[in-house]
């Protein structure tokens, strides 16, 4: 597919993930509309043809340049592209941990809930900002540390992202500060805001997440 810019994007557990049998998964990706500058899909997870998981993601197609919409649109343009530059195009980067080896070493805790995070040539996406995935994890990573010290899940507890729904509001580069605040809090479930906001204060992304604590079933 065509790079471009996340508008938004949302996921949603639909089954216990205790259920879930190994850690492989059946993953479908629909096109639902692809128009002239917005592009929606739809994901859906399954394991043994059950639901698991589904989510859909709202994306800004256009690259602000006539030519570069020609190449990054079209293989054939693209593999001309690829031919001239030669040595120009970036290589691939080495595989890694995502969490361990690509987004933890530059996530930086200021306190439960508040973080920033320095970008770099392995974060973005080919228009240079902050990649919508790597968006995702933080606000993800960030928002459980807030979690869980509300809930506080001990024992056997297990702490589930339900939900999460994020909205993309500009583009982010450099170093970022996430923060995550509650919302409502009840006894098992809490949820929240987490914004990753900008060197200028400007809001970047925002996300609204959904945290429930469930007892984990004992294998004994």
């Amino acid at each position: 597919s065509a790079p471009g810019v996340s508008l938004q994007m949302q996921v949603e557990l639909a089954a216990d993930v205790q259920a879930l049998q190994s850690d492989e998964m059946d993953v479908v990706s629909t096109v639902v509309k692809l128009g002239r500058t917005i592009s929606f899909t739809r994901c859906e997870f399954f394991q043994n043809k059950k639901l698991i998981a589904f989510g859909s993601h709202v994306k800004y197609m256009k690259t602000g340049s006539y030519v570069m919409d020609i190449v990054f649109n079209n293989a054939w343009a693209w593999n001309l592209y690829e031919f001239f530059a030669g040595d120009s195009v970036p290589d691939q980067y080495e595989e890694k941990h995502l969490w361990k080896g690509v987004i933890g070493p530059c996530l930086e805790y200021q306190n439960i809930g508040d973080a920033t995070f320095s970008i770099n040539s392995e974060h973005v996406n080919p228009m240079g900002g902050l990649h919508g995935g790597c968006h995702a994890l933080l606000l993800e990573m960030v928002g459980e540390t807030l979690a869980k010290d509300m809930l506080k899940p001990e024992g056997l507890d297990m702490l589930v992202l339900e939900s999460l729904q994020i909205d993309y509001h500009s583009i982010a580069k450099g170093k970022v500060k996430v923060v995550a605040e509650a919302l409502v809090v009840g006894v098992k479930t809490l949820q929240m805001r987490v914004g990753i906001y900008r060197s200028n204060g400007r809001m970047a992304s925002e996300g609204k997440l959904r945290w429930t604590v469930k007892q984990q079933q004992s294998r004994l």
